[in-house]
């Protein structure tokens, strides 16, 4: 009997050091540090991200900011350019027809 009630006292312990350490069913284990990662939370499932989609999602949020600053930066350099077009070729016009007024008079 003292046997039996060994075994039955080492079962059950052996079944509660095991599930201290899981998570309830629906739920994955998030942070901590060390062996069994102490200081951890179980979160939801659907809530974790991956380190990988965390990552490509980084890496398109950086790709669409740069390719915005460049299109920006392009549309300013287009505009200065057209401005300087524009100062240039009235300038040229002016002068054209000063060059006919004075060849007329």
């Amino acid at each position: 009997m003292r046997k039996i009630a060994t075994i039955l006292t080492a079962g059950l312990f052996t079944v509660l050091s095991a599930s201290a350490f899981a998570c309830p069913k629906g739920t994955q284990l998030q942070g901590g540090t060390g062996p069994n990662h102490k200081g951890g939370k179980c979160v939801a499932a659907g809530v974790v991200k991956t380190k990988k989609e965390t990552v490509k999602a980084t890496n398109t949020a950086k790709k669409e900011a740069i390719k915005t600053k460049d299109t920006s930066k392009h549309e300013a350099m287009k505009a200065a350019s057209d401005t300087k077009k524009v100062a240039s070729t009235t300038a040229s016009k002016a002068k054209q027809e000063a060059a006919k007024t004075v060849k007329t008079s």
